[in-house]
């Protein structure tokens, strides 16, 4: 007995592990998914998986049907599982079942198969026809073996189900996998291996294996088989150094995970690829179609692989290379005028991301030549990244070609880096030659050189990053060097240099300059030895900087002036050289303009209303004529709301109400260039706004009073334009003398006539300057009527030195070389010191920056007009110091500039009955427009319009309240299982919908104001119509009632039917839900109705399901009732053989356990258990027991020869 069951394990778990099936899928542990073929089902652990699974079957499946089945099939599933007893009953229970023309349920079989093409079934094939639940029994099952459960929809019925396991589920556990073993290489060297390579895993007890990469950054596993443990690896080689990595395998079978096995991987960096250039790339520069028009070159060099396209070659073709703006893009090629060849063959293409492996990195590939367009397209690009196009002619096909951006966007190559500077000599005269050189040079770049004006020549190396330069006439030269790129030049880089004549000592710089600019100079010396340079200004002028060989000079008049060098050597030898200068005012500039009333006379302002067009003509002129304008002028225009303009007449519209400065910078190569020549101050007026309280109606009835009445209505309200710094930031010496003095001016405008000075207006005063005696000064404010403030006073020619910033102490004369200035302010509160005050309080070597009191109280200056120019005169009273006034500026408090005024007129209108300025009441009989007029005193206007809909007293809307209803049915409303849900109500009402308003209330609470609604809860529901045309108001009221309660299903306990195979045993479904709207329905396992009673009697074992219903609302609640076969009758029979036709045989009957009651009655009509005087022959008998069971069986009695002895022969016992 040990050994045969030995050897009845060993063959279950090798029947189990052996898993004989046609797919090698293994379902994760745990997860349930069904397939639509067999053979891609994944295989479970065991049926009791399938315990609780709910699922839905799919509309259509066309894959395996197997043979012979019970019906047709059209959307079949698949489970696969493996056998753990020798039988298995499952239920299925389809619910919410969709079919055409009704719903019919589910079917099902349970099969073996060894291919999944070939099938044998292993159970019923249950069919009923009706959504009704499927007892499925499959028998003789082995163990360990994988079966088949195919579920399908009753003529493609559409069913949700669920699965319960009655029994031979078994459990889910197994052989845990046994840990794997690796093999494949350890280390990773791309010129050994290369970076993609495979690995294997085995591990006993395993079905299938999942792989790992850790860290997952080292690589990527492409393929990983997971039945048969194979893996492929591509491993990063890009690194910067060795890396160590782990590759991993978890083995799995159908019910457990084995333990995870990893091996240390070393990826070794990958060598640096070559540096490989598409011959003859071209760049595409163009954005616009097409981007390119081009022909085809004749072949040269024989026929070349085409990378990517085995079938093909390439004889002449043409490289792109592109930047990607987009993520997608396609090109379109189109040949045309191809050369004739035997045949025209047309073009072919292609993209690669490089041209390191181009056979390796194809994005889009046209192997077939075409003689017509054909498409290159990809969805993979990276912006910003290059690509690259190739073109060719097949079999050498010289052909016209265009090509187009279909979708998606390029961007040309960016333009090289600028050079960061060119070093070289910045002087040089006539006869030398000179060399230049790019700093920060780039290989492989050809570099653009240009002199500008022309006064040398390059004599070698233009295109590289050094040349010479000869030198042939005077002048200062710009010298710029750009790199030539392959769409776009990179920005220029220059550099200056001046070139003197051929003589001894010369000054180079400007001969025409600007009041109130500065210009630089420079001094050649061609004399051997050392010499001492002094420089001299006549005319308006002054040296503001000077170092050596070069001074700048501050221009401060208009006039001729000269700019004079002498060069004293140590000998006492003296060349002298002068520069003549024509110093020229500044452009002005005389506007014209295309409107009327641009510039009030009192106020000096451009005003516009909102939406108006500024139109305005720039001539230039010198203050007192308009100059020729044959001349080449440019204009700059600053609309100061973020817009320019460059012509010289222009018309722009600001989109915004407000203040805003306008500028213009006009520019002559002759005169002064980019002078601010206009700074003019722009208005720009809101449009006067209303709205209407209440808002005007849209429809009334004929004869209804209309109020039409303006709210927040803004009659006048201010605005403040005004500027409030003014400053001038000219630099000004101050005079060494006594008496000698500097003013500068700045000019206020804008505020409206008559208005005058307060000290109250005064922000703060300040200058910003240099000087190295304070006490020589005294400094003066003067207002344009010619009042004046002193604001710090001269004491006497006495005390000590007191510096006011930084200044230049060794430049002593009429020419002080600039300081570092400070800024000092007077505000008119302020109660600190003044300058003399806090010098004699503290003795300070410098007066330190800030704020102090001045001299004379600014309130001197009430009274004075604030339109006009103010002055700041500095005064030298005390000789033998100089300074320079860098700055100074006047700032005044923020004030209200001008009044805007408002006003409305109504237009007349023959159904208007009143009149106000800011309402009306009308009572139209017709549709209606009436029209308010809106205007302020800057002439800006608004009309509004409003329009009343006017419907005669015949209209749906303007009926009696009488004649208006709302209505929904019926009154209640019972909503229960079988009804759809949620609700839609209608609303009916005696007028048609325009005009009428509607509302739903539910339980007193608004819900909806459609004339429909959707409902999904009970309550007491309203519906109301409202005219407001008329006031009228109609409503309905309905009781929505939701009953969705299921009745009790209760089909009693499992039973057992009295005798096997026969007798009957009623089913009790009393204790379900009772009444007169219950009916009861008993199904067997075929779907039968067997009784529609609230009891069944049934004769045969299964299944049976009773379905209770409440036919008020159409609810029903199912439940089911095993009925079994009792255990059969076990007993043996008794034989002892006749002898010599003695009649010595016995027959008998022998009961281990006899129950009570039990009966015998032979054919011989005995009625005892055993029978005996029997001679050879059959005798019947039948045994009663129990409830009238009955069974009826023979024995035969044998005879024997004449014998001594009498043998008995007993049955086996079953």
């Amino acid at each position: 007995m040990k050994t045969t069951l030995f050897l009845i394990l060993s063959f279950c778990l090798y029947s189990f592990h052996s898993l004989a099936q046609c797919n090698a899928n293994i379902c994760p542990p745990g997860e349930v998914e069904p397939a639509f073929c067999a053979g891609e089902a994944c295989v479970l652990c065991s049926p009791a998986l399938l315990d609780g699974y709910v699922g839905k079957m799919p509309t259509w499946n066309v894959c395996t049907v197997p043979e012979p089945f019970c019906g047709s099939i059209e959307n079949n599933i698949w489970f696969a599982f493996v056998a753990r007893e020798d039988s298995l009953e499952l239920v299925i229970t389809p619910f919410n079942c969709i079919g055409l023309p009704g719903t019919s349920g589910m079917q099902a079989e349970i099969y073996g198969t060894t291919n999944c093409q070939d099938f044998w079934s292993v159970s019923d094939c249950l069919s009923p026809g009706d959504p009704v639940p499927i007892y499925l029994v499959a028998k003789d099952l082995t163990p360990g073996e994988v079966y088949y459960l195919m579920l399908d929809g009753w003529a493609a019925d559409v069913c949700e189900f669920s699965i319960e396991v009655l029994y031979g589920g078994g459990n889910n556990s197994g052989v845990t996998p046994q840990s794997a073993t690796i093999s494949g290489p350890n280390q990773i060297d791309v010129e050994i291996t290369g970076d993609t390579v495979g690995y294997q895993a085995v591990a006993e007890d395993a079905g299938y294996y999942i792989w790992e990469i850790m860290p997952a950054s080292a690589g990527q596993i492409l393929n990983q088989s997971t039945a048969l443990g194979d893996a492929i690896v591509k491993w990063d080689t890009q690194i910067d150094s060795t890396v160590v990595a782990e590759i991993c395998v978890t083995p799995y079978n159908e019910c457990e995970a084995g333990p995870q096995t990893c091996m240390s991987v070393t990826i070794v960096p990958a060598p640096l690829p070559p540096t490989i250039i598409c011959e003859g790339m071209v760049p595409l520069c163009e954005s616009d179609n097409p981007i390119v028009e081009g022909k085809l070159p004749p072949p040269s060099g024989g026929a070349m692989a085409f990378p990517g396209c085995t079938s093909s070659v390439l004889n002449n073709p043409i490289w792109y290379y592109f930047i990607a703006a987009t993520d997608s893009i396609a090109f379109a090629i189109t040949p045309h005028n191809c050369a004739v060849t035997p045949y025209n063959p047309g073009m072919q293409g292609a993209i690669y991301r490089s041209c390191v492996n181009p056979s390796e990195t194809a994005m889009a590939l046209y192997c077939d030549c075409s003689e017509s367009v054909f498409e290159l397209a990809s969805g993979e690009f990276i912006v910003g990244v290059p690509y690259f196009l190739l073109v060719d002619g097949c079999l050498g096909n010289i052909c016209d070609f265009s090509i187009d951006v279909v979708y998606g966007a390029i961007a040309p190559p960016p333009p090289p880096l600028a050079p960061s500077g060119i070093s070289g000599n910045d002087t040089s005269c006539v006869g030398q030659t000179d060399a230049f050189t790019v700093m920060d040079t780039t290989q492989n770049v050809h570099y653009v050189w240009q002199i500008s004006p022309p006064i040398g020549a390059i004599t070698g190396g233009q295109g590289t990053d050094s040349i010479t330069i000869a030198w042939n006439s005077t002048g200062i030269a710009q010298l710029c060097v750009a790199a030539e790129g392959a769409c776009d030049d990179s920005p220029e880089i220059c550099m200056e240099v001046n070139v003197c004549p051929d003589l001894d000592i010369a000054i180079l710089g400007d001969e025409v300059a600007c009041a109130h600019t500065t210009e630089d100079y420079e001094a050649f010396v061609n004399v051997s030895g050392d010499y001492i340079l002094n420089w001299t200004v006549n005319g308006g002028g002054f040296i503001s900087s000077l170092d050596s060989n070069h001074i700048t000079v501050t221009w401060l008049e208009a006039g001729p002036a000269e700019v004079c060098v002498e060069a004293v050597s140590f000998g006492g030898d003296t060349l002298h050289a002068c520069l003549n200068v024509t110093v020229s005012e500044p452009l002005i500039a005389a506007l014209e303009s295309a409107d009327t009333l641009i510039f009030p006379e009192n106020e000096g302002w451009i005003t516009l209303c909102l939406g108006d067009t500024l139109s305005l003509t720039a001539y230039p002129s010198d203050g007192q004529q308009i100059l020729s304008t044959n001349a080449d002028y440019t204009y700059n225009w600053d609309f100061g709301d973020g817009n320019t303009d460059e012509d010289k007449t222009i018309r722009h519209v600001y989109q915004t109400a407000g203040c805003f400065e306008l500028s213009l910078f006009m520019s002559d190569a002759d005169l002064c260039p980019l002078t601010p020549v206009l700074n003019q101050k722009v208005r720009v007026i809101e449009l006067p706004q209303i709205t209407l309280e209440p808002p005007a109606p849209d429809v009334v009835c004929a004869g209804t009073e209309v109020i039409l009445n303006v709210a927040d209505f803004p009659a006048s309200e201010k605005i403040s334009c005004y500027n409030t710094l003014f400053s001038n930031d000219t630099l000004y010496p101050v005079p060494d003398g006594t008496g000698a003095s500097v003013s500068d001016v700045v000019h206020i405008s804008g505020y409206p006539a008559g208005n005058v000075f307060s000290a109250g207006d005064l922000e703060r005063i300040c200058v910003n300057m240099e000087h190295s005696w304070m006490r020589d000064l005294e400094i003066k404010l003067i207002c344009p009527s010619g009042a004046s403030v002193i604001l710090h006073n001269h004491p006497g020619q006495f005390g000590g030195e007191v510096f006011l910033g930084e200044p230049f102490e060794n430049d002593e004369g009429m020419n002080p070389v600039p300081g570092v200035g400070y800024t000092y302010c007077w505000e008119p509160d302020f109660q600190g010191l003044t300058w003399l005050a806090y010098a004699d309080a503290f003795q300070p070597q410098t007066l330190p920056p800030g704020t102090y009191r001045s001299f004379e109280p600014l309130s001197n200056l009430d009274g004075c007009p604030l339109n006009g120019d103010w002055t700041l005169e500095v005064t030298d009273l005390w000789a033998g110091d100089n300074g320079i006034l860098f700055s100074w500026e006047l700032e005044l408090m923020p004030k209200d500039s001008f009044e805007v005024l408002n006003s409305l007129a109504w237009e007349n209108d023959p159904s208007i009955v009143f009149y106000s300025e800011d309402s009306i009441v009308a009572q139209p009989e017709f549709s209606t427009t009436y029209q308010l007029n809106v205007a302020n005193n800057f002439g800006c206007e608004n009309t509004w319009e409003y329009f009343v809909e006017t419907l005669p007293d015949s209209a749906n809307a303007c009926l009696p309240c009488d004649s208006l209803f709302a209505e929904i049915e019926p009154d209640t409303l019972l909503i229960g299982c079988d009804d759809v849900f949620p609700v839609v109500l209608h609303g009916n009402t005696s007028y048609d919908s325009q005009n009428l308003q509607f509302s739903w209330f539910l339980d007193s609470n608004l819900v909806s104001t459609d004339q429909d609604l959707t409902i999904a809860q009970q309550g007491q529901v309203v519906f109301s119509v409202f005219s407001p045309l008329t006031g009228c108001l109609a409503s309905d009221t309905l009781e929505m009632i939701i009953d969705k309660n299921a009745p009790i299903a209760n089909a009693g306990p499992d039973t057992t039917l009295p005798c096997p195979g026969t007798g009957q045993v009623v089913l009790d479904g009393s204790q379900s839900s009772a009444g007169p709207n219950i009916m009861y329905e008993w199904f067997d396992v075929s779907g039968n109705i067997v009784s529609m009673e609230q009891t069944a009697t049934v004769t045969q074992p299964g299944l049976y399901l009773l379905k209770v219903t409440d036919t008020s609302n159409g609810c029903f609640e199912t439940d089911k009732v095993v009925v079994t076969n009792p255990a059969p009758l076990n007993f043996a029979t008794l034989s002892v053989p006749d002898s010599c036709d003695l009649g010595i045989g016995q027959a008998g009957i022998i009961i281990p356990n006899p129950p009570d009651p039990v009966s015998y009655l032979w054919s011989n009509g005995d009625t005892t258990e055993m029978i005996s005087g029997l001679i050879s022959g059959t005798y019947e008998v039948q045994i009663t027991y129990g409830d009238s069971c009955q069974i009826d069986t023979s024995i035969f009695v044998d005879t024997v020869e004449c014998l001594t002895g009498v043998f008995e022969h007993i049955s086996g016992l079953k």
